[in-house]
């Protein structure tokens, strides 16, 4: 192995721009590459295992995307190869003097049972795997390794070259999860759009108003009301209350009877928050901002001119003139939601965002949890994003705050939240919207 430090050195993934000439014409092409990254001095130096992404995809025409999920799971497997010589292990200390060219499927074995051991899924491990035969294919190719015992290969009915897992043969006793865990957890549920929320939040939106424009708004609503589907579908035009460009809540009501008495099952349809709030105290502030107004200007203009064909109370309506179902809205969410993450697959420098949405399961709900994170962000307390989520407890909020908040901050937010009137719950207070939201957390350039 390279003689690095693991504290100082990592191997890392790096996606670059380079000019290339051809018949007098210049083309700009994005390509992965592999490098060592110093952590200290923050610069990263090529290195020549590159030459894997490049033979084995890029030349073989796969896109970039498809270049960047080996180049990941390879330096994943280097920097656990640094960790383990880091910390004298001796399976891997010939790896210390001799490099890459000691490398054994022993090595590739261990890190399969270390990825089994930290409770990633079969399906997690597996992929992992696959990316990792390749990779001593490729090396055996290139007589840089001598491993244990050739690897077996063959072609399958369509000429197309498949490589036997040498990790599997019975002397390494690589360990993999089971398949009763991989059915238990096929996709670990997303509560939040991560670090980079703001950004996506708007622009998954946007694409909701270009795809599924008659729920645009109320998505919008639940990602800055935290509005739970089933308040959402059951909203009439009179649970608005706007304040033009000002300020924007909601009063969340039960209209199945109204709504919904066609249907014979109304629990998606279920206004969640009522189990524990009496109606008159059912209310939810919106963090506005101009996208939300946008989008209500929008809305209650096709509102309005659908009333000159039928009228009708509720807020979000079907062509036909019937208030949206939960079904239906699930049903929309995720026309958006394909749309979407096909499309930020294929932009540049977006790859860590469609990895983050694509590997793991999100619904409309995810819209609270990014309200949550919202309001933290805010600088709010325990207590107050408990209150402004419409919460009676802060057992929900604790798994977004920080483990480090000691057991005598959960008591006083308990009592707090026990003293706070019932009429305040999904309330924010006004100038908190102005001072830490608007003034805060959107002009600190998080917005977009």
């Amino acid at each position: 192995m390279d003689k690095f430090t693991y504290d100082r050195y990592k191997y890392v993934v790096k996606e670059t721009e380079i000019k290339e000439v051809f018949n007098n014409n210049i083309t700009t092409i994005r390509t992965v590459n592999i490098g060592i990254k110093d952590m200290i001095n923050d610069i990263v130096f090529p290195h020549p295992i590159t030459d894997f992404i490049r033979v084995k995809y890029e030349y073989s025409g796969k896109s970039v995307n498809s270049q960047i999920a080996p180049a990941r799971v390879i330096c994943r497997f280097l920097n656990y190869i640094l960790e383990r010589v880091s910390n004298e292990d001796p399976n891997f200390i010939t790896l210390k003097e001799g490099g890459l060219k000691e490398l054994k499927y022993i090595h590739g074995s261990k890190y399969i049972t270390f990825l089994t051991k930290a409770g990633k899924t079969r399906n997690t491990v597996e992929y992992s795997e696959h990316y990792l035969k390749v990779f001593y294919h490729y090396l055996f190719e290139k007589e840089i390794i001598s491993p244990e015992f050739e690897m077996r290969t063959f072609l399958d009915n369509n000429k197309n070259l498949v490589i036997q897992s040498p990790f599997r043969h019975s002397a390494f006793s690589t360990r993999f999860p089971s398949n009763k865990m991989q059915s238990q957890n096929l996709m670990s549920k997303l509560k939040d759009f991560g670090n980079n929320r703001y950004s996506l939040v708007n622009e998954f939106i946007l694409k909701a108003k270009e795809i599924a424009p008659e729920i645009a708004f109320g998505i919008g609503l639940q990602f800055y009301g935290g509005i739970r589907r089933g308040e959402a579908v059951n909203l009439i035009k009179d649970n608005l209350k706007a304040k033009y460009r000002e300020s924007l809540y909601v009063e969340i009501s039960d209209n199945r009877n109204i709504l919904f008495g066609h249907l014979k099952d109304t629990t998606k349809e279920n206004p969640k928050r009522l189990n524990y709030l009496k109606v008159n105290m059912a209310q939810q502030t919106i963090l506005d901002n101009d996208l939300i107004w946008d989008l209500y200007d929008s809305h209650m203009k096709q509102w309005y001119k659908f009333q000159e064909k039928k009228q009708t109370q509720a807020l979000f309506i079907n062509d036909d003139g019937n208030a949206i179902s939960g079904s239906s809205w699930d049903k929309k969410f995720k026309k958006v939601k394909k749309v979407f993450l096909k499309e930020l697959k294929l932009t540049p420098g977006r790859f860590d965002d469609w990895q983050l949405l694509s590997s793991n399961y999100w619904s409309s709900h995810i819209g609270r949890g990014s309200f949550t994170n919202f309001l933290l962000d805010m600088g709010l307390s325990i207590t107050q994003v408990a209150i402004a989520r419409g919460d009676t407890s802060t057992d929900s909020v604790i798994e977004y705050v920080d483990q480090k908040v000691t057991s005598k901050a959960l008591i006083d937010a308990l009592n707090e939240l026990k003293n706070t009137p019932k009429e305040m719950f999904g309330v924010v207070n006004r100038d908190l919207i102005k001072t830490h939201w608007k003034e805060g957390v959107l002009k600190r350039g998080k917005k977009w």
